[in-house]
């Protein structure tokens, strides 16, 4: 069985290498974005199971880049998952909101979730 496909926008290189590991290790495979307006292309361009944001970004914040997936009907059925460090995300319809914590339990823990696996 093929390993889900899974997008993860982070703009800081250290977060994105180590979202990346976690996630590996629960067994997914990660794409990954630098910023919202790549996230957005990949994500309108490629078949993915779910889409992790974080949620402040340069050029599209993860809110955004979330509401307009979700708005339209060819990528509003795939799972968005918000990843927040202080701020308050704005309600974008994502399907989870996760605060980032050591070792990204949460997030490992709603990707989880949310592809039953």
């Amino acid at each position: 069985m093929d390993k889900p496909r899974v997008l993860v926008a982070e703009d800081s290189p250290m977060l994105r290498a180590l979202m990346k590991k976690a996630l590996e290790a629960a067994g997914v495979s990660v794409i990954l974005a630098e910023n919202g307006r790549q996230a957005l292309e990949l994500a309108q361009a490629e078949a993915f199971d779910l889409i992790a944001l974080d949620n402040c970004m340069p050029e599209l914040d993860g809110t955004e880049v979330c509401a307009e997936l979700k708005a339209d009907a060819r990528w509003s059925a795939i799972p968005v998952i918000i990843i927040t460090g202080d701020e308050q995300p704005r309600p974008c319809g994502a399907d989870r909101y996760v605060v980032k914590d050591a070792g990204f339990a949460s997030l490992v823990a709603a990707v989880r979730e949310l592809l039953a696996i």
